[in-house]
């Protein structure tokens, strides 16, 4: 993707979607084969929604600022580990684990649906800057 100098937008939503639909398959699973096929397909997902972003950052984002940016988007994306194991281990021991598989697989859907709202009601003005902050050819 980097090397393309381009990431694409429509893959972003894909991976997002896929993921989500394959978390809520694996909390409903009943089956140790399947659940294993969907945890293959779940990281499928997950790797590309990872390199899709961080591509789209480091391509986005000037080069003076990259660094910075880079920094504070790791933080937040792996730093976010241990609180989120936390919440998982903590909710996984008084309601179970499909059920709070099923839990997490919702509030990745609102995350979903509150970033697409925000693409959806500043898209043009993202991007417009976009095309002010790219470097002319």
């Amino acid at each position: 993707m980097a090397a393309a100098g381009k990431a694409s937008e429509r893959i972003l939503l894909l991976a997002s979607a896929a993921f989500i639909a394959t978390f809520a398959a694996i909390a409903a699973s009943p089956f140790f084969a399947l659940t294993a096929a969907l945890l293959v397909v779940l990281g499928v997902a997950s790797v590309t929604f990872s390199t899709t972003i961080n591509t789209t950052l480091q391509l986005v984002v000037p080069d003076e600022l990259r660094g910075r940016v880079m920094s504070i988007f790791f933080l937040l994306f792996a730093g976010s580990t241990p609180v989120g194991g936390w919440f998982t281990g903590t909710l996984a021991e008084s309601l179970g684990v499909p059920e709070t598989l099923a839990i997490e697989a919702i509030l990745c859907g609102v995350g979903f649906v509150i970033a697409m709202t925000y693409r959806w009601a500043h898209g043009k003005a993202m991007r417009e800057a976009a095309l002010a902050a790219a470097p002319a050819d």
